[in-house]
């Protein structure tokens, strides 16, 4: 599921997803960056599960949750581990 709006995303941007390695920051712009976060957060609603994404612990660190396709699955996971559905 958060793979394929990543996918989306990206495409919408002209930028093809090549694997879960692939860079986002830098290779997207902030818009796009907040289009993502947002579709993400909307589709986890929509399975019942309501997260923020966006926090000052998620720009505070060395390394961004949103520097790769794989960092990004692995901070929603983190985050939705703990989250119970609605």
């Amino acid at each position: 599921m958060i793979k394929g709006v990543v996918r989306r995303c990206l495409e919408n941007q002209g930028i093809e997803l090549t694997g879960d390695d692939q860079k986002i920051l830098g290779d997207i712009d902030s818009i796009t960056l907040v289009s993502l976060i947002m579709d993400i957060e909307d589709e986890l609603r929509q399975e019942g599960i309501t997260v923020k994404l966006v926090s000052d612990k998620a720009f505070s660190g060395k390394h961004s949750p949103f520097s790769t396709v794989n960092t990004l699955i692995a901070y929603i996971e983190e985050l939705t581990s703990c989250e119970t559905p609605t």
